[in-house]
C-alpha cells in the first residue's frame, strides 16, 4: 500500500512538473506571438478592417439582391407644381403667364409589366391681349390625363400602348396608341400607330385633340430600323398619315461619349414627303407659321457637336445647316428634336426660345424653300447651366435672326429656376420676348 501510495505522489509530480513546464512555454509562445502582433499590427490593421469592410459589403450586396428577388411590387410617384412666364418685348404684345401641375402614379410588376397613370392641369393667371393664352398656349382651362400599359423583356422587347410620351425623330409629346420596340444585339425594329396627340410641358398645352383639329381625325403609322455599329448609327424610317402624306428617310449618326475628356455628336437627316393633298385647307388648332399643306417637300438637316466632360460638368459647342424645299414640311409638326423647339430640352434641360408652338414668335425654320445656319455654345458646372443659341433663316418671304441666352438653377432638391432671353427679328419687325420659370417637381 505504501509502495502505492509513493508511485501515485511521484507520478503526480511528474505531472506537476510537466504543467509547470508546459505552461511556461505557453506563457513564452504567447509572449513571442504578442510581440509579433505588436510589429505586424501596423500592417495587419488596414488589413483586418479592408477584410470586414469587404465582408460587410458582400453582406449588404447579399441582402439587397435577397430583397429584389422577393420584390414583386414597385410603386413610383411624381409629379410637380410649376408657374410659367412669357412677355414680349417688341411693339407686339404677346405676353401671358400660367399656373401647372401634375401628378403621376407608376406601378410595376417584376420590372415586367408597368402601369402608369397621370393628370395634368393648368390655367392662364394673366393674358395681354385678352384670351391670347387661350387662343395659342392654353387652349382652356382643363385637366388633360395620362394612362398607359407597358410590357418590357430587358434588351429584346418592350410595347407601349395608351396615352404615353413618346420620342422619335419626328414623333414626340404625348401621344394616344401603341408603340413597339424590338431589338437583337445592335439590330432593332421599332413601330408606331397615334390615333392622337397632345402637348403638356410648362410653357405650351393641349388635350388630345391636336389630330381632330389639325388632320380631321386621320391616324399616323411610323417605322423604321436602327443598326448600330461602333461609332456609328445607320437609322432609315417611314411615316404616313392616311390622306395626307407618306415620308421615307433616315438619318447617319457618329458619336463618341466620355465621363472625362473629349466627345462628340454627328448628325445628318435626309426626309422626302410625299404630299397626298392639293392646297387642302390645315387649319391648327395654336398659331402656326403656314395654314395648309401644298404639296411635296423635303429637308436636309446636318447637326454637329463637340464637347468636353470634366468631374463637376462639361462645355459643349457646335453648329448645324437645315433646308427646307418646296413646301412646309409638315412632319416637323408632328414633333421634331430641333435646339430651338419648345418640347425638346436637349443637353442641360434650360429652356429653349421656342419653335413651332410659339405664338407670334414662331419659327420658320421648317418653311418651304428656307435654309437656316446656327450655332450654340453651352455650360454646366454642377447645379448651373447655361445655354446660348444663335440662328439665321432665310426664305421666300421671312427672314429671320434670333439670339438667345438662357440658364437653368437646380436651387435645392426639387426646386429649379429657369429663363431665357431672345433679341428676336422677323423682317425687321422687332419680336424679342423673355421667359422664365420657377418649379417644383416631386
Amino acid at each position: 500500500m505504501k509502495h502505492i501510495i509513493l508511485s501515485f505522489a511521484a507520478f503526480a509530480a511528474l505531472n506537476a512538473d510537466d504543467a509547470i513546464i508546459n505552461h511556461s512555454t505557453t506563457q513564452q509562445n504567447q509572449s513571442q506571438q504578442e510581440e509579433y502582433e505588436t510589429e505586424l499590427k501596423p500592417i495587419l490593421s488596414p488589413l483586418k478592417s479592408l477584410l470586414e469592410e469587404n465582408t460587410q459589403e458582400e453582406q449588404v450586396e447579399s441582402n439587397e439582391n435577397n430583397d429584389n428577388k422577393d420584390q414583386t411590387k414597385q410603386y413610383d410617384f411624381s409629379g410637380h407644381i410649376g408657374i410659367f412666364n412669357k412677355t414680349n418685348l417688341g411693339s407686339i404684345k404677346d405676353n401671358y403667364n400660367n399656373f401647372s401641375a401634375s401628378i403621376e402614379l407608376g406601378y410595376n410588376i417584376q420590372n415586367t409589366l408597368f402601369f402608369g397613370i397621370g393628370i395634368y392641369g393648368a390655367t392662364p393667371l394673366y393674358e395681354y391681349p385678352k384670351y391670347n393664352a387661350i387662343n395659342n398656349y392654353i387652349n382652356k382651362k382643363f385637366i388633360t390625363n395620362t394612362a398607359y400599359i407597358k410590357y418590357v423583356t430587358e434588351g429584346f422587347f418592350n410595347i407601349n400602348a395608351g396615352r404615353y410620351h413618346e420620342d422619335r425623330d419626328w414623333l414626340r409629346h404625348y401621344i394616344q396608341g401603341v408603340g413597339v420596340d424590338i431589338q437583337y444585339g445592335n439590330f432593332k425594329i421599332w413601330a408606331n400607330w397615334v390615333d392622337e396627340q397632345a402637348h403638356a410641358n410648362r410653357e405650351h398645352i393641349t388635350d388630345f385633340d391636336i389630330y381632330k383639329n389639325t388632320y380631321n381625325d386621320e391616324f399616323l403609322w411610323a417605322g423604321g430600323l436602327i443598326l448600330d455599329a461602333p461609332f456609328f448609327t445607320i437609322a432609315p424610317y417611314y411615316y404616313a398619315m392616311n390622306k395626307y402624306f407618306w415620308s421615307v428617310g433616315g438619318k447617319l449618326e457618329s458619336q463618341l461619349k466620355n465621363d472625362n475628356g473629349w466627345g462628340y455628336q454627328t448628325t445628318l437627316h435626309y426626309t422626302y414627303l410625299k404630299s397626298k393633298t392639293n392646297n387642302l385647307k390645315n387649319e391648327h388648332s395654336h398659331d402656326h407659321s403656314h395654314s395648309n399643306l401644298t404639296g411635296d417637300s423635303s429637308i436636309v438637316w446636318f447637326d454637329q457637336e463637340i464637347k468636353y466632360s470634366f468631374d463637376n460638368g462639361s462645355v459643349l459647342f457646335g453648329g448645324g445647316y437645315l433646308q427646307v424645299w418646296k413646301s412646309y414640311f409638315e412632319l416637323a409638326s408632328i414633333g421634331n428634336k430641333s435646339r430651338f423647339e419648345t418640347h425638346s430640352h436637349s443637353e442641360y434641360d434650360v429652356i429653349e426660345p421656342g419653335g413651332i408652338d410659339n405664338g407670334i414668335n414662331t419659327s420658320n425654320m421648317f418653311n418651304a424653300n428656307t435654309r437656316t445656319f446656327y450655332g450654340f455654345a453651352g455650360m454646366e458646372i454642377k447645379d448651373f447651366a447655361l445655354m446660348a443659341l444663335g440662328r439665321n433663316s432665310k426664305g421666300n418671304n421671312i427672314t429671320q435672326d434670333a439670339y438667345s441666352l438662357g440658364f437653368k438653377w437646380n436651387v435645392m432638391l426639387g426646386v429649379s429656376l429657369g429663363g431665357i432671353g431672345t433679341y428676336m427679328i422677323d423682317n425687321k419687325r422687332n419680336l424679342s420676348f423673355i421667359k422664365g420659370y420657377i418649379e417644383f417637381k416631386i
